[in-house]
């Protein structure tokens, strides 16, 4: 019985960049390649614990804590997420897949007739080809994204939006456009950026000199319009609220970024903000 620790590597490399893009799909968000190659090596590394000489329950069960704490602190470092709820959700959501992924093996084990090559610490460890394991996490990939895409369309059914912006003592409501085609991020943050096409707001805070836009916790982003290239003042304060025909609210976890224009106040931002 021979495991290479190569293909043992590479293969929790490819399904854990797989299990990481689910999760990015299922919460929204547009983890950048580096992240999801950091998170493929912690996974790949982290597979080496098979190599630990296990002798009797508690030290499987310790075994098991062990790689529960690589999962947290691979998604950790992948999402950087801004709270223990945030981490518990995507540990979870991570955890859940692999679950499901497990079940799915052993679906395509028993229809194919694969043999299990290993058992170890209460795990078994299927004979199962590369190509056919990447081929499913792609399969899962594509049905997330699939149900993303109807439940977006669903969301936002409502006929008209206003937002709401809420920065200190300011507050302003305006009318709001729907539109997947804002796909601006802060930089910094790494949060969707909700534009307010204002100039009330622009003066208000005083954001075409250099000390309104520090004041107030501004920084500058490059964005694109057909006319070029320009510079958008952007800010993680502030509270930003998105109302439906219906009245009902949502509190959108975004940035603010706030242009000068002659034309009649507007938001933009991307429906993904609603689910």
């Amino acid at each position: 019985m021979k495991i290479y620790l190569d293909i043992l590597f590479l293969t929790n490399l490819i399904l854990t960049i797989g299990f990481l893009s689910c999760c990015a799909r299922l919460c929204h968000i547009k983890l950048p390649p580096k992240k999801l190659m950091l998170g493929g090596v912690i996974g790949g590394f982290g597979s080496m614990i098979l190599l630990i000489d296990t002798d009797g329950f508690w030290v499987a069960l310790l075994i098991t804590l062990l790689k529960l704490g690589v999962l947290a602190g691979m998604t950790a470092l992948v999402f950087r997420p801004q709270s223990r709820k945030e981490m518990l959700k995507y540990a979870l959501m991570y955890l859940c897949l692999e679950v499901l992924f497990g079940g799915a093996c052993m679906v395509i084990w028993e229809a194919t007739g694969c043999r299990v090559i290993l058992y170890k610490n209460y795990t078994p460890y299927l004979d199962v080809p590369l190509w056919l394991m990447c081929a499913c996490i792609i399969g899962c990939y594509l049905v997330i994204t699939a149900f993303d895409s109807l439940a977006m369309r669903r969301e936002i059914a409502a006929a008209s939006y206003r937002v709401r912006y809420i920065l200190g003592d300011s507050e302003i409501t305006m009318p709001a456009v729907c539109d997947s085609g804002n796909m601006l991020e802060d930089v910094f943050s790494g949060a969707p950026v909700v534009v307010f096409s204002c100039r009330e707001l622009y003066r208000r805070f005083d954001l075409g000199s250099s000390d309104g836009l520090y004041i107030r916790g501004f920084h500058l982003i490059p964005y694109s319009t057909v006319e070029g290239s320009r510079l958008m003042p952007v800010t993680s304060k502030g509270r930003v609220l998105i109302l439906d025909s219906e009245g009902l609210v949502k509190e959108a976890n975004c940035s603010a970024g706030i242009l000068d224009s002659d034309d009649p106040p507007r938001a933009i931002f991307n429906p993904h903000l609603l689910l």
